[in-house]
């Protein structure tokens, strides 16, 4: 392949797709990107421009003066030592990437560059969209439409995660995905709401998909996978967090949220500020919730952080939550509010089932037996409910 599929985006010099990545072009993608990745001196800026010039594939079909002259006027900075490490390596780097795209896949790492129909549309509202993601989960709740993003403090009052927890347990009974970025405090806490009541949850890092997480991170993720899911990043996998990163990171939630909710956000110069002045940039609705009798100064102090940058904030968890309710009904009109338990239900006979396989295979398990297993529940659950 000689022509690029991608040509600058008028406005702000961005690759933009003449037509659809297909499924083979994205395996030449990720493992020309791997291979590249792997030769030291190409970082990761280097790589994007790579992708959006379609230098990144293109590479191995040319001779070594094609390479310099393709580099000099598409990379600009031209590094006769790295063209040289490409040209003389070809064997041995698309080996590297051939090997690595294997192992992703066995760790089932899903990987969506821009451009193919896997790619999450609401990425594309960014004035520097991500050239690509990669995963673990269920692709296609990156494709939701009732998305809602919660953020808040790393260092959250009791009442603070209390609030998160209860809230997003509320938008997954109404079949909403609960988005965050898996960071300790807040950010838990809403992934916990939306997990332990069997809803859909998704995760941004601000690191590489196999970066290490913690011994919470990596329970919350768990459940957040079995409960169709899905934890993405734009950085290699496995790319270290830094400072950068986790900035970038709240601009991809605030581009992937209809709406934003700050849980609790005592300084607007957190994080947590810093994703707000990110959805405001983009247009993003941003909802304040305060709790019926809030003391916490940090809640307060939240409210007021809010206000003062005209973002609504509305009191739940008490007799006036039907003014919340309404404000997101007004702001995702294309979602239908009312509870529905059917989607949680099928997730937890999902897991039961998966359970109960995985024990077949140390206890032996007859057809009388799940019989009699669905009647004592369907007893049980009559008890509970006064039947």
């Amino acid at each position: 392949m000689q022509q690029s599929l991608f040509d600058l985006h008028p406005g702000h010099g961005l690759a933009s797709s003449r037509e659809s990545v297909s499924d083979c072009l994205k395996d030449e993608i990720l493992e020309s990107l791997l291979a590249l990745a792997s030769v030291k001196g190409i970082g990761f800026k280097t790589l994007q421009t790579m992708f959006d010039s379609g230098f990144l594939w293109q590479v191995w079909d040319w001779s070594l003066s094609e390479i310099r002259q393709h580099w000099s006027q598409i990379l600009g900075n031209y590094k006769p030592e790295l063209a040289r490490a490409i040209h003389d390596d070809k064997c041995r780097l698309r080996e590297i990437g051939h090997e690595e795209l294997n192992a992703l896949r066995r760790e089932d790492v899903f990987f969506s560059p821009l451009g193919h129909d896997s790619y999450p549309p609401a990425f594309r509202r960014l004035p520097e969209p991500p050239r690509w993601i990669f995963g673990r989960g269920q692709l296609e709740v990156l494709h939701s439409t009732s998305v809602v993003g919660m953020v808040g403090t790393r260092n959250p009052s009791e009442q603070g995660k209390n609030l998160a927890y209860r809230c997003a347990t509320e938008l997954v009974r109404r079949n909403i995905v609960v988005l965050s970025g898996l960071a300790r405090g807040i950010d838990q806490q809403a992934h916990l709401g939306a997990v332990h009541y069997y809803g859909q949850s998704i995760g941004i890092l601000g690191h590489g998909i196999r970066s290490s997480y913690t011994k919470a991170q990596q329970a919350i993720l768990s459940r957040l996978l079995e409960n169709e899911g899905a934890v993405l990043s734009e950085y290699l996998p496995s790319e270290r967090p830094s400072r950068g990163r986790f900035l970038r990171r709240n601009e991809l939630l605030a581009a992937m949220s209809r709406t934003l909710i700050p849980v609790e956000c005592p300084s607007l110069k957190s994080g947590t500020g810093a994703t707000i002045r990110r959805a405001m940039k983009l247009n993003t609705p941003v909802v304040g919730i305060l709790p019926a009798g809030a003391t916490e100064q940090s809640l307060i102090a939240s409210e007021a952080n809010l206000s003062s940058l005209g973002h609504p904030v509305f009191t739940v968890m008490g007799d006036k939550s039907d003014r919340f309710w309404d404000h997101l009904r007004s702001i995702v009109q294309d979602h239908d509010w009312e509870p529905d338990p059917r989607p949680r239900q099928e997730r937890l006979f999902r897991n039961i089932e998966t359970q109960l396989l995985a024990a077949s295979k140390r206890v032996e398990l007859d057809p009388a037996a799940i019989d009699r297993l669905a009647e004592r529940l369907k007893c049980k659950l009559a008890r509970r409910d006064g039947g």
